[in-house]
């Protein structure tokens, strides 16, 4: 009976062993940006940036196509503008998808697409009644060398009192995708979730002058400290209501809205905010965070694209 319960322990931990050694590691780069209903931009290289070669990249953009005209294929005019330039540096486009404002589109390195399988996407929209697509998610997930991927573009309820509705357009979101592909049918289910959007959290406790005057007095890293301290996502990611199990990076940026368009100064009517986030979800827990920025030289939208890449391990 011993020898039997040594053997199985042996053959518990050796499975373990072969688990941890057979998953392959990759890096994956996630842009974030809320565009403000403008078309691509002609610098579009200086928004990819790819500085260490990801083997993914995901852009989540959100009010993409205007409101007035939700159907206006601005999103396809993106799409089409970012494979053009990804295609010359190696990367395919694996899948993309919208719904009235929000898009999500990943790319993969060429050499990769023999190895990705099980293409899918889904959305879900969170806008007035569940049906209106200015607000919720796009989702693209694929399989890759026995994992499964998902990158999830989001945008949430605005405004300063709305913390409420934004956990509730995550849990819409969380419980309303579904996959028709792969095994993991539900996002939460996937090995690698990366999750990035206008999550419209604001900061409480402190007026816009005040933000701005700590922003401008205080180095970048002791103002972002101060304000994250009164951020309303970290203080609900800390009381578990919202992003379970995720992971963000830590910012080395300012508030990235509302700004002046046209200018890196900030429009005071509204609370500057770090409003636009990228976090992960991995089940292994081997990843980090390489660099978590944002991208001050684009002026035509009131916010700021944000940028992480993240290596799993």
């Amino acid at each position: 009976m011993i020898a039997v319960t040594k053997l199985l322990c042996c053959l518990f931990i050796f499975s373990n062993f072969a688990l941890v050694f057979s998953r392959v590691g990759f890096k994956a780069q996630v842009t974030t940006w809320n565009v403000n209903e403008k078309p691509p931009v002609s610098n579009i290289e200086d928004l990819i940036q790819i500085k260490e070669s990801p083997d993914f990249y995901a852009f989540t953009f959100q009010e993409v196509n205007p409101k007035a005209n939700p159907l206006s294929k601005n999103d396809d005019r993106w799409v089409a503008a970012l494979k053009q330039s990804l295609s010359n540096k190696g990367f395919d486009l694996v899948d993309s998808k919208s719904i009235d404002g929000s898009l999500t589109a990943v790319f993969a390195k060429s050499t990769l697409k023999s190895d990705i399988t099980n293409v899918d996407t889904a959305s879900k929209r969170t806008g007035q009644l569940n049906i209106i697509g200015n607000k919720g998610a796009t989702a693209v997930r694929f399989d890759y060398k026995g994992q499964s991927i998902v990158f999830v573009g989001a945008h949430f309820h605005a405004h300063d009192d709305q913390v409420s509705k934004r956990i509730d357009d995550y849990n819409n979101i969380i419980n309303g995708i579904s996959f028709s592909k792969g095994k993991a049918k539900k996002i939460i289910e996937h090995d690698n979730v990366f999750w990035s959007g206008d999550l419209n959290f604001r900061i409480d406790g402190l007026r816009a002058d005040q933000i701005a005057s700590i922003v401008k007095d205080k180095p970048l890293s002791t103002a972002v400290i101060d304000l994250m301290n009164k951020d309303q996502l970290k203080n609900a990611m800390k009381q578990e209501q919202i992003f379970q199990g995720f992971v963000e990076g830590t910012a080395t940026f300012k508030p990235t809205y509302k700004y002046k368009i046209g200018t890196n100064d900030y429009n005071l009517e509204r609370k500057p905010a770090f409003t636009d986030r990228v976090l992960y979800r991995l089940k292994s827990g081997a990843g980090r965070v390489v660099s978590y920025t944002a991208n001050e030289s684009f002026q035509i939208s009131d916010h700021k694209p944000v940028t992480a890449l993240i290596a799993v391990d």
